[in-house]
């Protein structure tokens, strides 16, 4: 019974993610048509960084249990269950990229925006957080495919 919970936390966590993901896309899509530039940049980091945590999180400890609660699966195991293993080398990458380029251009992009910094600035560093991001939801598009179509692999 607890382990249909955890899929289930997984599930929602996924979709979560999901629904972040098309909800950044139509924000930062209207940043540049906004009277508040500020209050436009703040709103984006604050849904980029919301959806981010509760989806990379709720992935990454519902995945980590369900791991160790199923005999089938198992941590980077390449001679068995490839689907698991892809997502499991997908999901490292993007918490390389979420510790290593994510947080930090998100940091910088609050601080120029909070301390009016020009608009050049502004843009270089909503660029870098851009760009980054539409990395990192390819990737989750990527293991999203993985899940839902691994049963068509056996």
């Amino acid at each position: 019974m607890f382990y249909l919970i955890v899929v289930t936390l997984h599930v929602l966590a996924a979709g979560i993610w999901l629904s972040g993901i098309i909800a950044e896309s139509v924000l930062s899509k209207n940043i540049s048509k906004s009277e508040n530039q500020e209050a436009a940049y703040s709103a984006y980091l604050k849904l980029v960084n919301l959806y981010g945590i509760i989806g990379s999180m709720g992935i990454l400890l519902t995945g980590v249990w369900l791991v160790l609660d199923n005999m089938a699966y198992q941590f980077f195991q390449f001679s068995a269950n490839h689907w698991l293993t892809t997502k499991q080398v997908l999901m490292v990458f993007i918490l390389i990229l979420l510790f290593s380029r994510l947080i930090p251009s998100a940091k910088k992009l609050r601080i120029s925006v909070s301390s009016g910094s020009n608009a050049e600035l502004i843009a270089e560093n909503f660029s870098k957080v851009k760009k980054t991001i539409q990395i990192i939801n390819v990737l989750v598009i990527i293991n999203l495919l993985l899940a839902i179509t691994h049963r068509l692999y056996f």
